[in-house]
């Protein structure tokens, strides 16, 4: 495996929680929710819709996916395209600060060096969203007529 490169900040859009929407590099401890942020396929939901929203709440300390009516009904379609293979990073933790909103994610303000990488194979993210019950969130509008 190539030599790990450090990770940037970039701009998060996140309107739900001030720690995130600013630039960071955004960590989390949530196995679910990690692995589902690695395997979404933006790029193929940039190209399908003007806008879209992926997100995650906890209930009862169950992991509860949360996405826009646009993105579940390619869900509920089987659509491959939704995930892509990525990667879950491994951070030393003394770099990052702990989100006040939620217990489980953490942001650095300068560029991390990952201690690990990680590839995730999108078949995970067929199996995340097909196990759990998805919560919509309220509808954005789809790029296509």
């Amino acid at each position: 495996m190539p030599a790990l490169s450090s990770l940037a900040p970039r701009r998060a859009n996140d309107a739900d929680k001030p720690s995130g929407n600013q630039s960071a590099v955004y960590a989390g401890q949530n196995v679910e929710a990690v692995l589902m942020h690695a395997v979404i396929n933006r790029t193929y939901l940039s190209t399908r819709f003007t806008s879209y929203r992926l997100g995650y709440r906890f209930e009862a300390g169950h992991f509860v996916p949360r996405v826009t009516a646009n993105v579940y009904t390619l869900v509920k379609q089987s659509d491959p395209r939704v995930y892509t293979d990525g990667f879950v990073y491994v951070f030393d933790r003394t770099y990052f600060h702990q989100s006040p909103e939620c217990a489980v994610e953490f942001f650095a303000l300068t560029a991390v060096i990952p201690s690990r990488r990680l590839k995730v194979p999108a078949s995970v993210g067929q199996h995340l969203l097909g196990e759990y019950a998805i919560e919509i969130l309220p509808h954005c509008e789809s790029a296509e007529p």
